[in-house]
């Protein structure tokens, strides 16, 4: 089972050859006085520096003199500087400047390409290490000589170097099809549960929550955030008890009544496709964005159950939103789920900022699944000032 604070939340209860020997001496020619080579002494052993886990492009490869190492993994990115998207030439200076001096495969990266970046920004990297303590020594290194290079853990999945303006990819755009409700649109399987249709003139979303468990049964319901239209009542499309789970269904009379307020904000379907500008969010991490300036923080304290029945964990989790130089928190949800599966996006257009969470627990004589959203009105981040460009 779950509770919820601060914020009117919507719950969803429920990796050669042969060595050549070495020739033989040539023969003395006759007559001739001998004069043994000279013994040349093997050059001394350097100990290479850690090596980076950005690979080094073949010297023998026809394209070496213009390949960039793609795609990086993951480790450590050594980042010598950022800049908002407009800024390419800009941010290109930066990596031409750092690679005759220690960073040949220094190169541009979109920071939506890495999760712990800011999105919105460009991203120079120098090179990728293995650990955080090659990193920094290397970092070390670079400060002296002059360039203002800090470590940043960056897994990324396939992220590729920029060449130029023109390979920036454009900002993310909502879906245009109108929203219409339905028992189609609403889904019957708890992974089709989040925000089905959203307004970006009044940055609403119209949400599906569901929250089950044996002891407490569950529910469907559906329900405008942040905020209700006048006279709107959330929509209970199911309720069971137990574990006996009912479809929801969404009658013809809902389908009229909420028909017009769909109309009138302008509401379009955004479904239950994985959204692109969506970002997972994991206990104690932090999610950035540039534009508008937005930081979300989710906080985790655990608490142990030691019973003869059994052992369990109960975690008050929250999650806060940073406007600018103000704070409010989100939420915090008390539950029984290691690893709740949250996420977060900033909405193409930036009015508002949208979480979905979703867990499935179980403790001694008890199991059950939740799923919930919240929406935050970013309108008053929209003024705040950039974040400080030089630390995406």
């Amino acid at each position: 089972m779950r509770t919820y604070a601060a914020v009117t939340v919507l719950v969803l209860a429920a990796c050669g050859s042969k060595p050549t020997p070495p020739p033989e001496p040539p023969k003395p020619a006759p007559e001739a006085p001998t004069t043994p080579a000279a013994t040349i002494a093997p050059a001394a052993t350097i100990a290479p520096a850690p090596a980076p886990v950005t690979p080094t492009p073949d010297p023998a490869s026809p394209d070496a003199s213009t390949s960039t190492p793609t795609p990086l993994a993951d480790g450590y990115c050594i980042v010598l500087g950022s800049g908002p998207l407009s800024a390419f030439d800009r941010v290109q200076k930066i990596a031409e400047t750092a690679r005759p001096v220690g960073y040949p495969n220094a190169a541009v990266y979109d920071g939506r390409d890495f999760e712990t970046f800011t999105w919105g920004t460009l991203v120079v990297i120098g090179d990728v290490m293995p650990d955080k303590a090659a990193a920094d020594a290397r970092v070390a290194d670079s400060r002296t000589g002059g360039l203002a290079a800090f470590t940043k853990a960056c897994p990324h999945g396939d992220a590729k170097p920029i060449a130029s303006a023109a390979d920036i990819r454009p900002a993310f755009t909502l879906p245009t099809t109108p929203a219409v409700l339905s028992s189609t649109t609403v889904g019957h399987s708890f992974d089709e549960r989040g925000c089905l249709f959203y307004s970006p003139t009044l940055g609403s979303a119209l949400c599906v929550a569901e929250s089950e468990s044996i002891h407490d049964g569950g529910s469907v319901v559906l329900d405008f955030l942040p905020t209700r239209p006048d006279g709107f009542q959330p929509l209970e499309l199911a309720k069971w008890e137990g574990m006996e789970r009912s479809d929801p269904i969404v009658t013809g009379a809902q389908e009229r009544a909420l028909q017009p307020y769909l109309e009138r904000g302008g509401f379009v379907s955004i479904g239950q496709d994985p959204w692109p500008w969506m970002r997972r969010l994991a206990p104690q991490g932090v999610l950035r964005w540039a534009s508008p300036n937005v930081t979300v923080t989710f906080e985790r304290s655990e608490d142990k159950t030691v019973e003869e029945t059994g052992t369990w964990s109960t975690y008050t989790d929250t999650l806060a939103v940073k406007c600018g130089a103000t704070t409010s928190e989100l939420g915090t949800f008390v539950h029984h789920a290691a690893e709740p599966d949250v996420l977060v996006g900033v909405m193409p257009g930036g009015r508002a900022l949208i979480v979905t969470w979703s867990d499935i627990w179980a403790i001694e004589g008890d199991r059950g699944a939740d799923a919930s959203a919240l929406v935050f009105d970013l309108t008053t981040c929209a003024a705040a000032p950039a974040p400080d460009e030089a630390t995406p």
